[in-house]
């Protein structure tokens, strides 16, 4: 062979390395969004399905017995969840496994009382759970229902009952958004209710304790009848709820510690029946029911207001027709709400948290109904159930009937949204110390200016995750990026699982933006509101770099993976 003939031969085949070098960097940055998921649970049985209806996975083997309840940890990667065994209603066994199903482990077998719920802490170390037992009356055959609060470790050490529902029956538990709270709303007088006073008024308060179940506080506040809604602001320094008593249902807010109550006034013939606060925690949203004496009936509508109780404005005053329920969007935006139009149809509607730009997203209907979380994680989605379960665009554009796609029966089954890939993480970086740590764990923080680094260290979590979704930055991005992030980035197309999953040895070497060397690389550029990263790791047997791509023009300015894969 001469040497002209193999001269010719190495440039065809370089040529044909660049040319499929060049294809593949294209096919990855051109790659679809990562697919929204639901988690459907049926039978004892957990599913995947995909947005649109096509995707079904069974996560791990059906359990033997029905799920009685579950939930997310915070950062998305845990499910909490119940088992009732068939055929024995009264044993409940309360369990933990990976959000794809994998590594499930028995926490605790509850025998004595039925289990009823379960919260996992914000810093997966500790689960709260209630149980109750129905207390007989005067040695009738009727009876009452007290609650008691428990508290057990993640790998089922010490149990120990924090509130005893003898003396003061437990209706609803929630952790403050940082995890070091708890909100108790308690029954008294459920325990020592008599027959002759079984139909008599309850009386409800509020307590507070601390993390571990010490240093119960009573917030001072005493409804002769009921409280409901109670919730945080997202910064966790107030708390909201609604007051049901003989004189009617009031909306009020006061401070973490019981003081400064405030009572948002509203007309003798007004009623609050649902309240949260705005994404930012500087508006209240509320449903509210007008009675009309003269005409004999009562208007439903939404309302916003300051957290002081100023600026009320009813923002649905001039539709035809009454709010059943509504729900804000993860970013603050939107609000997605059901209409009750006569005669008894429903529909369903968008709008800006102002009240602007309102549309109808759905034809009328009987039995419209949002669940508790229906904006899907990117906020480009709603969950609704109709006669059966559906999705929709916030356009009106896109339906998709899963109930249809999948050929399941969704309607009887729980359902919701899988949490964002995206910031699953920093989601459960509610404790300072630690997220601190793992950012200074990244290479990259070090290239920082000192300017850089103080502006990172000085952020709450809360701060952390917006600015890791928001940043202009690429270097403060970078320095977000940790180790323990990257491999939670998983792989739903299946292509990297090898790289992302298998290797359980991973040290991050270096992470660098490469996206203003792609030339030398003799590389199409990318777009501008594209970064390209390249990490490499200390792995003897997987020495090749992992580069992806950040996107920041199609959601709404919020970071998004674009694509993934190794190094040419």
């Amino acid at each position: 062979m001469s040497k002209k003939t193999l001269i010719s031969i190495l440039v065809v085949v370089a040529i044909g390395i660049i040319i499929s070098v060049i294809g593949l960097f294209h096919f990855l940055s051109k790659r679809p969004q990562s697919k929204e998921y639901l988690l459907a649970v049926s039978k004892g049985t957990f599913y995947r399905i995909s947005s649109d209806g096509r995707e079904i996975k069974e996560l791990g083997e059906s359990m033997n017995g029905e799920v009685h309840v579950y939930s997310f940890s915070p950062d998305g990667k845990k499910i909490l969840f119940g088992i009732h065994p068939f055929g024995n209603p009264e044993l409940t066994s309360l369990w933990i496994m990976d959000s794809d199903g994998s590594n499930r482990e028995k926490i605790i077998n509850v025998a004595e009382e039925k289990f009823e719920d379960a919260l996992l802490s914000p810093d997966r170390k500790e689960i709260l759970f209630r149980t109750s037992i129905d207390k007989p009356v005067d040695h009738s055959e009727s009876s009452l229902t007290i609650y008691s609060l428990w508290m057990i470790n993640l790998d089922g050490s010490n149990i120990r009952k924090v509130v005893d529902g003898t003396k003061g029956s437990v209706e609803g538990v929630s952790f403050s958004p940082d995890g070091s709270k708890i909100l108790l709303l308690i029954n008294e007088t459920a325990p020592t209710k008599t027959l002759q006073q079984i139909e008599s008024l309850d009386y409800y308060s509020l307590w507070i304790m601390d993390a571990e179940g010490n240093n119960k506080k009573n917030l001072g506040v005493r409804a002769e009848g009921y409280i409901w809604d109670t919730s945080f602001s997202p910064d966790g320094r107030e708390i909201l709820f609604i007051a049901v008593t003989s004189e009617g249902k009031s909306l009020w807010i006061m401070d973490l510690d019981g003081n400064g109550k405030i009572k948002l006034a509203l007309d003798t013939n007004i009623e609050v029946y649902e309240a949260r606060f705005s994404y930012d925690g500087s508006k209240i949203y509320f449903v509210t029911e007008e009675t009309k004496p003269a005409l004999g009936s009562s208007s439903w509508y939404l309302w916003v207001a300051n957290t002081d109780g100023t600026n009320k404005k009813n923002i649905t005053e001039d539709m035809n027709g009454d709010v059943l329920n509504f729900s804000i969007s993860s970013d603050g935006s939107k609000i997605a709400f059901v209409v009750a139009s006569p005669p008894h149809k429903r529909s369903l509607w968008i709008m800006n948290t102002d009240g602007t730009d309102r549309k109808k997203l759905t034809e009328e209907t009987r039995e419209i109904e949002l669940p508790a979380s229906p904006f899907s994680p990117t906020g480009n989605k709603i969950l609704l159930r109709d006669s059966s379960v559906w999705i929709v665009n916030l356009d009106g554009s896109g339906k998709v009937d899963l109930d249809k796609a999948t050929g399941m029966n969704l309607y009887e089954a729980g359902i919701g949204w899988f949490p964002a890939i995206s910031t699953k993480l920093y989601s459960a970086l509610q404790n300072a110390d630690y997220y601190k740590n793992i950012i200074k764990q990244n290479p990259y923080y070090e290239s920082l200016s000192a300017e850089q680094k103080q502006r990172i260290i000085a952020l709450s979590p809360e701060q952390v995750i917006e600015m890791y979704e928001n940043a202009d930055d690429y270097k403060v991005v970078l320095a977000l990026l940790s180790p323990d992030f990257l491999r939670e980035l998983g792989d739903p197309e299946g292509s990297m699982e090898d790289i992302i999953k298998s290797r359980e040895h991973r040290e991050i070497a270096s992470c660098e933006d490469v996206t203003k060397e792609r030339n030398h690389m003799s590389l199409p550029p990318l777009s501008p509101d594209v970064l390209q990263f390249v990490v490499s790791f200390k792995d003897k047997e997987w020495p090749h770099l992992l580069f992806f791509n950040l996107d920041k023009s199609h959601y709404d300015g919020h970071w998004q993976i674009l694509g993934w894969g190794t190094s040419p």
